[in-house]
């Protein structure tokens, strides 16, 4: 692919003519089977035969549609207080295969281990380990994404990239669709209850890669399933990488789903997850995200209640430190009446670290008794970090309770003076008020070993952290 020439599509930052500086900037250095993210894909990959023809039609699709659409400003106020600058599209490159001897590596570690859990492993995009070996049910599919579209079409592409991105990120999920090769597939026939969950880990590559995967995620009508998802990298403090993740998670009528996010990135990494969870008549979702990684972290969650007595829950507990930037958009969407969306994000902010959530609930005019909260508080562990928070409603329809709130703070001096007056040092008072502070998300999601891994994490990284909390 090398070989072929590539037009721009696309100019990334603002270019100085006769900058004689400019051109002595060192420039990145393409990997072997490289290309830059942002030239146009050469013909052969765009019509790859390996891919089904309704893959290769969205992936033009998303082609056109990259084409036409801007790149983000800071005057769309869906980019409100986002640090454009931390993006730098230019620094990344896809490549054709993963390390070899990386992955290699990894493979081995999971081949050793002694675990019987389903669970599928990716280095990027590319699978890496699964268990159990291939062998799918007519009930449970659960195997990568390419895998699923080549023999069984007809589960994948009813729900194969629908849903549309609609909170900023236009740009990015079309270049995620253009660039998508592989990425993890779940279906949950009718009536099918998974006792255990299904475990999903994705390792960031080396840099300066980027990486598209997509994850979709099918529960019929009377069925339950509950998935855990790793987002993580082989070095905590690895170079630059470029991960941009849909998510795109279907409820049937009168099913239920439990999805975890753990986003642990390596802190060079820039990381966009978007994605949509669509819930029908007298179904429900349960969505949490826990967050640690990443320098710059943008999470486009969408909820879309289209059946009556749909329900959806929102969760999210992050932790931000060492100049880290969270940045959260969120959509409650009631189609139909007699639906329930409820979210909590909770922000712990430390060093020089920012947020920003910008929330939205929407009720459409026939979604009358529609039940709506969404909650955002954040944490001020220093007095150089800074959290920016827009809730916000848009009501169409008249028999309705819709509420919302926000907070930022720091921690209470009452509560660390309580705790030293017991005897506990200040920096463990300062751990545990924060602990408290997270553990509140984590419990309504229910998952005991994810909430001990997650707030396990959350100490060590406290620990490190360059400034300390104030009181």
């Amino acid at each position: 692919m090398r070989g072929i020439p590539c037009a721009c599509i696309f100019p990334l930052a603002p270019v100085e003519a006769n900058s004689k500086t400019k051109s002595m900037e060192p420039q990145p250095i393409l990997p072997q089977g490289g290309y830059p993210v942002w030239e146009v894909p050469p013909e052969s990959y765009l019509n790859d035969p390996e891919y089904p023809p309704f893959w290769v039609a969205a992936r033009r699709q998303a082609y056109q549609e990259f084409l036409s659409l801007p790149f983000p400003s800071g005057k769309d106020e869906r980019w409100r207080f986002t640090s454009l600058h931390k993006i730098g599209l230019e620094r990344f490159f896809v490549v054709d295969k993963p390390e070899q001897e990386a992955a290699l590596q990894l493979r081995k570690e999971y081949q050793a281990r002694k675990d019987n859990r389903w669970k599928l492993v990716h280095w990027g995009e590319e699978p890496l380990w699964r268990w159990p070996e291939p062998g799918q049910s007519s009930q449970v599919v659960f195997c990568p994404l390419l895998e699923a579209a080549q023999k069984f079409p007809q589960l994948v592409q009813p729900f194969f990239f629908r849903e549309k991105t609609r909170l900023g990120g236009e740009k990015f999920a079309a270049l995620t669709r253009l660039w998508c090769r592989n990425g993890c597939f779940l279906y949950v026939g009718e009536r099918t209850t998974l006792a255990d969950p299904l475990e999903i880990e994705i390792f960031s590559p080396h840099s300066p890669r980027a990486i598209f995967p997509y994850i979709l995620i099918v529960v019929g009508r009377c069925a339950s399933a509950r998935v855990r998802i790793r987002l993580r990298g082989t070095e905590p403090e690895g170079g630059p990488a470029f991960c941009s993740l849909i998510q795109d998670q279907f409820v049937g009528s009168g099913g239920e789903l439990r999805v975890s996010v753990l986003q642990d990135w390596p802190l060079g990494t820039v990381s966009l997850q978007m994605g949509s969870t669509v819930v029908d008549r007298d179904g429900r979702a349960i969505t949490l995200h826990a967050n640690l990684g990443a320098s710059y972290a943008r999470l486009e969650n969408h909820s879309k209640l289209v059946g009556p007595g749909a329900q959806s829950l929102m969760l999210s507990a992050t932790l931000a430190r060492d100049g880290q930037e969270f940045d959260q958009r969120t959509f409650q969407e009631h189609v139909a009446g007699h639906t329930t969306s409820d979210l909590l994000y909770k922000n712990a902010l430390a060093d020089r670290s920012r947020t920003i959530f910008a929330g939205m609930i929407d009720v459409d005019p026939q979604a009358q008794a529609t039940d709506a909260y969404q909650s955002n508080r954040n944490l001020l562990l220093s007095e150089e970090a800074e959290a920016n928070t827009l809730p916000g409603l848009e009501i169409m329809a008249n028999e309705v309770r819709c509420t919302h709130g926000a907070t930022v703070g720091p921690l209470d001096p009452e509560e660390l003076f309580y705790l030293r007056q017991r005897g506990i040092p200040l920096p463990l008072a300062k751990v545990l008020l924060v602990r408290g502070f997270l553990e509140e998300v984590l419990g309504r999601f229910g998952d005991g070993e994810l909430t001990e891994e997650f707030l396990t994490l959350v100490e060590e990284r406290l620990a490190q952290s360059q400034h300390p909390a104030k009181g």
